[in-house]
């Protein structure tokens, strides 16, 4: 068996092969244009893929998608750790860790301060175990019923309006200088939802007075009965609460029954949401990190309190 690190140009020689096997492992088909706009498509160019080839083919991979932390007021390289896969008859021979180990060892080298993600229930324990995460939360689902849901009249307080082609400018949506959040600029804007070929998502904003600058958005995607707020920006308080009811009235009119999101519980947003009717359901998602390169001030990282973090954050959504 070999065990390979993966670069734009190899990783197109296994794209269907790659497919494949993810179809095979999670029973959920992926077509090729999809592998292509997630691990190629990413305005940051690095590939962060390993693979076991056995006979010729591809029977595991570990995979890592790039991304910006945007902490204290600079740029973090970093990465988010996506979906495992071993074939079901090379399963128990510790593929998982091989891959994983070279995908961190090859980002360490590259300068990665860490590589951050969701493992489920099953990925979980070898995660912190045997790969050196840390836990740095759970993360409960937040849903609203939304049968019988009222929707404020807020008309001529806020108007929100939707920037289908994320044109507008979106240089104000970004966190305090005490959080930590992933930097979502206009290229990861339209690599992560403008041109994602698998899912249909709607971009509500509310702008300042020049009509080209976003103050707060909310991004949204139907899914069968509910509506899932997927990332949002809020710059304040009281346009949290018009980007809020806007996504209850689009539920409503939708005919949706549920509208969900995810929240840090010691966010204040969180408190706004409880006012809303929101409350703690299932699923509950593990959230947490490995540092690669290590630092004085790297606790700040596993403090829940410090982080924004959406459902879109975690690539399944």
């Amino acid at each position: 068996m070999e065990i390979l690190a993966l670069k734009r140009d190899s990783f197109e020689k296994y794209m269907k092969e790659f497919a494949a096997l993810y179809t095979l492992c999670f029973r959920v088909p992926m077509e090729e244009d999809e592998v292509r706009w997630r691990y190629l498509g990413n305005p940051n160019k690095e590939v962060l893929s390993c693979v076991a080839i056995d006979q010729g083919k591809l029977v595991a991979n570990y995979s890592a998608s790039p991304i910006n932390l945007f902490k204290n007021g600079r740029k973090v390289k970093a990465a988010l750790s996506l979906n495992t896969m071993t074939h079901p008859d090379y399963a128990g021979q510790g593929l998982f860790v091989k891959l994983a180990s070279m995908v961190y060892q090859n980002m360490q080298e590259d300068g990665y301060k860490l590589v951050m993600g969701f493992p489920n229930n099953i990925s979980h324990r070898t995660f912190v175990t045997k790969l050196g995460w840390n836990d740095i939360c759970t993360m409960p689902t937040l849903e609203l019923e939304l049968e019988g849901c009222k929707v404020k009249d807020l008309r001529g307080v806020y108007e929100v309006i939707e920037d289908r082609d994320y044109a507008l400018d979106y240089s104000l949506c970004r966190p305090g200088s005490d959080k930590i959040a992933v930097d979502k600029d206009q290229g990861y804007l339209w690599w992560r939802y403008r041109d994602n070929p698998a899912v249909s998502y709607r971009n509500f904003v509310i702008v300042k007075p020049d009509k080209k600058t976003v103050s707060s958005r909310i991004m949204i995607k139907e899914f069968r009965n509910r509506v899932n707020i997927v990332d949002a920006y809020y710059a304040n308080e009281e346009e949290e609460k018009a980007l809020i009811n806007f996504a209850v009235g689009f539920g409503v009119k939708k005919d949706k029954e549920l509208l969900t999101c995810w929240c840090p519980l010691q966010s204040g947003e969180h408190i706004i949401l409880e006012s809303y009717g929101f409350k703690q359901a299932a699923p509950v998602t593990y959230f947490g990190a490995k540092i690669l390169n290590s630092a004085a001030e790297d606790e700040a990282y596993f403090k829940e309190s410090n982080w924004i973090i959406n459902m879109s954050d975690d690539n399944v959504y």
